[in-house]
């Protein structure tokens, strides 16, 4: 029976197993973050012809009908005619003298890459929080898998410790103490099986999965080659979606002033025009084709061209700070995924020794209890320590795995690996 992601017997044939990759195919595919991040740059984009617009002429076609009250005429000349009408089509196009409208068309342009990059900056933290999620799920199922392995050790010692008790060979207490450690093992049981349940929900919001499903672990290696720290974090000045957005930013700033100093220059507007006239009485003219300049050059606007320039610069300072301090913080992300990788990495030896160590003292106990050279509490205690070490070696190997795609993140390489793996799945066709 499947309840919440949660298998309470054996996984059925028609309930789906994903993987990470299969998730963060759907994730990239259903998301509302990532959605709204797409739809920012879809915005940016029709800036973008929006500022292209402004470049190419207006064409109109136009049509008046008027008709008067009275018809004039004096010395023979139509001064107000009964009605008349005209039709025909125009042709207007305005300019700056320092191609403003072309710096706006480039930081238009600009405004696109920028927002392909906080896009993929989106992207890269949303299918982080995928990576983190299924680790968590990962790891309740093996939690789970111990927390039932600890009843089931803890049901045969209180087994053992009733059939002694009905032999006089143990006093009772101990059957209190073993039924206290089996109650709370149960406990901790359901504990561990709730907050699967619960990981399992917060994995299908992410992913936009609806049905119930499980998750596929790959015994894949982390990917990550031993590197020295200083060109982990040149990588990442390199490769992270932010920094590049934030240069963008920078550029778009600089010429955001530029575009401000054009409003100094004089514009030029081009007009022209051919329209065919009706009128009654009929006019001996019924026809006008004309050819317009107009030059506007603003003289004073009450300081509003100083302050928007002194605007322009001020954000370019604000780009300029912004970038840096980026980089710093990049470079502390690198070392402190760094330190963490490696600490888990170093450590797993470790948990790997106290486990086999914590096993075979578990069972060299346990047969002292049955001949009677040992009593409950250190079968408690032993027991205590194998599970503990069951639990952090558990962690510390999903930890590394985390710690692995974290360190991609920092480097900016992240979304690049994964676009990697789902063309390797979809060529695989799996």
């Amino acid at each position: 029976m499947l309840v919440g992601g949660l298998m309470a017997g054996p996984v059925r044939a028609e309930t789906p197993a994903y993987r990470l990759t299969d998730l963060y195919r759907l994730a990239l595919a259903r998301a509302e973050q990532i959605g709204i991040s797409q739809e920012d740059l879809a915005l940016a984009e029709r800036l973008r012809e929006k500022a292209l617009s402004v470049l190419i002429p207006r064409f109109s076609a136009v049509s008046t009908y008027k008709r008067f009250s009275e018809e004039k005429i004096v010395s023979g000349s139509v001064v107000q005619p009964e009605w008349d009408a005209a039709w025909g089509l125009t042709a207007e196009q305005q300019f700056t003298l320092n191609g403003r409208e072309l710096t706006a068309l480039r930081i238009a342009e600009d405004g696109i890459e920028k927002s392909r990059h906080d896009l993929d900056a989106v992207k890269e933290a949303y299918l982080l929080s995928i990576a983190a999620v299924f680790y968590d799920v990962a790891g309740a199922r093996k939690n789970l898998e111990i927390a039932d392995a600890n009843v089931r050790r803890l049901t045969i010692h209180r087994d053992a410790v009733l059939v002694r008790l009905k032999l006089a060979e143990v006093p009772k207490t101990e059957l209190f103490r073993t039924e206290a450690e089996l109650s709370q093992a149960r406990a901790d049981r359901i504990r561990v099986q709730n907050g699967l349940r619960l990981a399992y929900a917060i994995l299908a919001r992410l992913s936009g999965l609806e049905q119930d499903f499980q998750i596929r672990e790959s015994k894949a290696s982390t990917g990550i080659v031993t590197q020295r720290l200083a060109d982990l974090k040149a990588v990442a000045v390199d490769h992270r979606a932010e920094i590049k957005s934030l240069t963008l930013q920078e550029k778009i700033a600089t010429k955001q002033i530029r575009f401000n100093q054009g409003a100094y220059w004089p514009t030029i507007g081009v007009q022209g025009a051919w329209m065919r006239m009706d009128q009654e009485p009929a006019a001996s003219n019924d026809e006008s084709i004309f050819l317009g300049l107009q030059f506007d050059w603003p003289i004073y606007d009450g300081g509003l061209r100083r302050a928007e320039v002194g605007e322009a610069r001020s954000l370019l300072r604000q780009a300029n700070l912004a970038r840096a301090d980026a980089v710093r913080q990049i470079n502390v992300e690198v070392e402190e995924a760094w330190l963490d990788f490696d600490t888990q990495r170093g450590v797993i030896t470790s948990l790997e020794a106290q486990l086999k160590y914590a096993d075979e003292n578990y069972l060299a106990v346990s047969r002292l209890f049955k001949h009677g050279m040992a009593n409950s509490v250190d079968v408690m205690d032993a027991n205590t320590l194998l599970l503990t070490a069951q639990r952090q070696l558990s962690e510390a190997r999903y930890n590394l795995r985390l710690a692995a795609i974290r360190l991609k993140r920092a480097q900016g390489v992240f979304l690049a690996d994964v676009q990697k793996q789902i063309e390797k799945t979809i060529r695989n066709g799996n």
